[in-house]
């Protein structure tokens, strides 16, 4: 008895769509660096107090974008990637301008904490999408406002470079 296999699945010259190349990797690296960078002096100048407020404003993030995650992936998995993006970028604003420092630190800590996540797995999804991915084992396919325009633009050169060189 013979197995008959598919093609497709055995190709390992196709590339998953919403992988990252390897200079938005670095860059979602960077760009995590600097935002862990700018909020570490902060943490180590405040009360254990204020650090305690702004590791409850991250584990508020959390949870809101956890319940967020479920909601798109059950409810509304056809939701345009860019608006989704935008949807799901608002609450981490929000926080920023409406959360005085302790908002400002949250959203800064969670979204770097965020792309560093998506730097190592290669998630060219919503930055901020990215630990409710790993809780739920799958990835969410929203943009990323700031690094899909750059992957896309990524992929094209490397495709070309393919193509023509």
């Amino acid at each position: 008895m013979t197995e008959t296999t598919n093609d497709a699945t055995n190709d390992t010259s196709t590339r998953d769509p919403r992988r990252a190349r390897p200079i938005g990797r670095i860059l979602r690296f960077l760009m995590a660096g600097f935002l862990i960078a700018t909020v570490v002096p902060h943490y180590l100048g405040a009360s254990w107090q204020s650090n305690l407020k702004i590791v409850a404003a991250i584990g508020g993030l959390i949870i809101l974008y956890t319940a967020l995650h479920l909601i798109i992936s059950k409810y509304v998995p056809r939701l345009n990637r860019w608006l989704g993006a935008l949807l799901a970028i608002t609450p981490a604003v929000l926080f920023f301008v409406l959360g005085g420092g302790i908002g400002q630190m949250g959203a800064i800590s969670y979204i770097g904490g965020s792309l560093f996540i998506d730097s190592f797995n290669g998630d060219s999804g919503c930055e901020v999408m990215a630990l409710p991915g790993i809780f739920s084992g799958e990835r969410t396919h929203l943009a990323c406002i700031l690094f899909s325009p750059l992957d896309w633009i990524e992929e094209k050169l490397t495709f070309e470079r393919r193509l023509f060189g």
